[in-house]
């Protein structure tokens, strides 16, 4: 009995050394590749090495490329790694539409417990082919009735690769250009807005797309921005309510006129039934804060329309404001589910000391003589 007890005791003891669950480990052996530089519309490849550096098999579940990227595992057998063996992972970077330094991440994910997902690093410099000056167009406040002034953009050959432009469009029918070529082979456009009277208040984007004879760049965008403004300045341009449940709902909105006379609201038309509204005459008697209401009984679903504030300002007598509704019902807690409580912070408490215990050395077994 003194023999098995001892050999028990041992066996408790010693054992756990030896119980060591295998695990997968990932290890890039280069995580990092810097392609140095391209011009825009060439491509690059490259494949990076994973080892399993663990004792369990290493499974690849999934890859996740960054914008301009694709990634893919050059074969099945990548998939499963046992321990010490390498799979490959092929990237490719498209560079037609991009510029400046870049920087892309390779997500790999996998059944490292320690490691589950693995960052890749694909980076180098983009250069433009045709340089653009500005790449982007912001004529800011424009007022309506009025026209802008002049944004001068030139397109620059930077491969030394002479192009013509064949074409310039827009969108927006308030833009006008037009294009000049200067003698060191460079381009000029001309933009201009012109807004009249009727176009409504708000921010507007658009973009130059202008198509060359490059070939190896045969469309070049260039986004432009602007924002609509009468001499009632409205903050912000539009509104949104949204209700969950039966609560009433309150959203608003400031009208702000910089100079000239003192205008007042009249009324507030194109209102849904559900929607109530009220003004105040901020500090100053010049500008307004109108305040919108859910109130009722409200059908469910969104609601998206223009509401007209009526001022007795003869240059903006109707100025119109994005409304958007979205009505839900109240959330209803899952079956078998138990109410939220509320959490009480915490007192500190001191935490008494316990006595450390001594664990006995394991016993040596027994040698039956």
């Amino acid at each position: 009995m003194v023999f098995f007890l001892l050999f028990s005791f041992w066996i408790c003891f010693a054992q756990p050394e030896e119980l060591e669950v295998e695990q997968p480990k990932v290890e890039a052996l280069q995580s990092q590749f810097d392609f140095g530089e391209i011009y825009q519309g060439e491509k690059v490849q490259h494949v990076f090495k994973i080892r399993n550096a663990g004792s369990g098999v290493l499974k690849v579940l999934s890859i996740r490329a960054s914008c301009g990227c694709t990634a893919v595992v050059v074969s099945d057998d990548d998939k499963k790694l046992s321990e010490g063996e390498e799979g490959e992972i092929k990237v490719t970077f498209r560079s037609a539409s991009k510029r400046g330094r870049q920087n892309r991440i390779v997500t790999v994910t996998t059944n490292d417990p320690a490691t589950p997902q693995l960052k890749l690093s694909l980076q180098g410099l983009v250069k433009e082919r045709i340089v653009l000056e500005p790449a982007f167009v912001r004529f800011g406040e424009v007022e309506r009735g009025t026209v802008s002034e002049e944004a001068v953009v030139t397109l620059t050959p930077a491969d030394e690769v002479a192009f013509e432009i064949k074409e310039v469009s827009v969108r927006s029918r308030v833009i006008s250009w037009e294009w000049d070529k200067r003698e060191d082979g460079s381009y000029e456009v001309k933009v201009v807005l012109a807004v009249d009277e009727k176009v409504p208040p708000g921010i507007v984007h658009d973009a130059l797309v202008i198509k060359t004879t490059h070939p190896e760049i045969g469309v070049v965008r260039v986004p432009i921005t602007w924002q609509v403004v009468c001499g009632i300045r409205v903050h912000p341009l539009s509104v949104a309510l949204f209700r969950r449940g039966g609560q009433n709902v309150e959203a608003s909105f400031t009208m702000t006129k910089p100079k000239g006379v003192p205008f007042k609201i009249e009324e507030i038309t194109n209102l849904p039934d559900f929607v109530t509204y009220t003004t105040e005459l901020l500090p100053g008697g010049k500008n307004y804060r109108v305040k919108l209401n859910l109130e009722g009984d409200i059908p469910l679903g969104r609601y998206d329309r223009s509401i007209v504030v009526h001022t007795d300002d003869p240059e903006n007598s109707a100025i119109p404001v994005r409304l958007f509704v979205r009505v839900e019902p109240e959330a209803v807690p899952r079956e078998g589910s138990k109410p939220q409580q509320k959490r009480v912070p915490m007192k500190p408490q001191a935490i008494p000391s316990v006595p450390q215990l001594k664990m006995p050395k394991p016993a040596q077994p027994v040698q039956s003589q």
